[in-house]
């Protein structure tokens, strides 16, 4: 073997030497350590437990990892936008997705699921725009209306013109025609002679004469009253409740049940034509201010005719004047001109 072999070899058997030994005695220092360690824990426990505090045997919950600092985050954006390079046909500057759409907590919208694929958003938009088309395509609404209202039956002298709001019973309302009718043949009843309403017998054939004198009496009271109402100052009555005849009384009870009747049928009237005479009303006053804007407009179509016509005068006028200024004007210049070329033919001489 050579000296160098040699060497090496002492050199190694040196080294295994030092080495020998040291393994154990590291297990055997940790081995200490860990003894120190559990010792120094259960102190810890027993002072905790004397104290009152129990700690559990079990082990700890692992940490949570740490959610991400929007702040934090928002920072880093920032400097590396401040920080940025020229860009070099590369991509932009990486930044973190921050999603602040808003303050609020973001909205997590669960749709429905379309397993079967009957919602598609197509169909949908093609259904709404065929639906709008409909309703467009549809007339415009009109305001033309008419007011139609039932012929009522007549009604009786003590029944109120005024229609009731709430609808009376079909008996109720028989029962009312009928007393009603009672009343007024009672009342008709009463118009009639004595001889009548005491069912009295009557004559067959009549005497003309007591019916002329009836009639001439009549005639004869009709004629004193109407001269004594010319006599008699205004705002005296001569008539009293004592001195009327059956002659005069029914003609007044029927003028009164004609007014009655006329009245309500003006009334009716109103309602049915009012709203035609409000719109005639208001095309005559549509009328009355077309004719007005008409008279004005001719108004003023003849006052511009007339200054048409002045204008027209007075446009020759100027137009002379100005052809006689412009004649003038010619005439010193060329005057002017020859007393230019005078001099300029003296001084030249000279």
């Amino acid at each position: 073997m050579d000296e160098d072999e040699l060497e090496m070899l002492s050199e190694a058997r040196v080294r295994f030497t030092n080495t020998q030994g040291k393994k154990a005695k590291r297990k055997a220092r940790e081995k200490q350590l860990a003894d120190a360690r559990r010792m120094a824990s259960l102190q810890k426990r027993r002072e905790l437990h004397a104290d009152g505090i129990v700690v559990g045997d079990g082990g700890y919950r692992s940490v949570r990892a740490a959610s991400p600092s929007r702040v934090q985050q928002e920072a880093e954006n920032f400097l590396a936008l401040q920080n940025v390079e020229t860009l070099k046909g590369g991509l932009n500057t990486p930044l973190h997705d921050l999603r602040l759409n808003s303050a609020l907590p973001q909205k997590q919208v669960v749709a429905t699921p379309n397993t079967l694929n009957i919602n598609n958003e197509g169909v949908i938009k093609n259904v709404k725009e065929e639906l709008r088309k409909a309703l467009g395509s549809l007339p415009n609404p009109k305001n033309d209306y008419q007011l139609l209202l039932p012929e009522g039956e007549e009604e009786s002298d003590e029944q109120p013109d005024a229609e009731e709001e709430w609808v009376e019973d079909a008996s109720d309302a028989a029962k009312a025609r009928a007393r009603a009718r009672a009343l007024k043949r009672i009342e008709e009843r009463k118009l009639r002679t004595q001889a009548f309403q005491r069912n009295l017998p009557r004559p067959a054939k009549l005497n003309e004469q007591c019916t002329k004198k009836a009639t001439n009496k009549a005639d004869m009271s009709v004629r004193t009253r109407s001269e004594q109402r010319k006599v008699q100052p205004p705002g005296h009555s001569l008539a009293s409740k004592s001195d009327g005849s059956p002659f005069l009384t029914v003609p007044s009870k029927f003028g009164r049940l004609s007014a009655r009747k006329t009245a309500k049928m003006e009334k009716q009237l109103k309602v049915k034509l009012g709203e035609y005479t409000n719109i005639a009303n208001g095309l005559t006053k549509k009328l009355t201010d077309l004719q007005s804007e008409r008279t004005s407009l001719s108004m003023e179509l003849d006052t511009f005719k007339n200054l048409a016509v002045h204008a027209n005068k007075s446009i020759a006028k100027r137009v002379h004047k100005l052809t006689l200024d412009i004649e003038k004007q010619h005439e010193r210049e060329r005057k002017l001109q020859k007393k230019y070329g005078a001099l300029q033919y003296t001084i030249c001489k000279s």
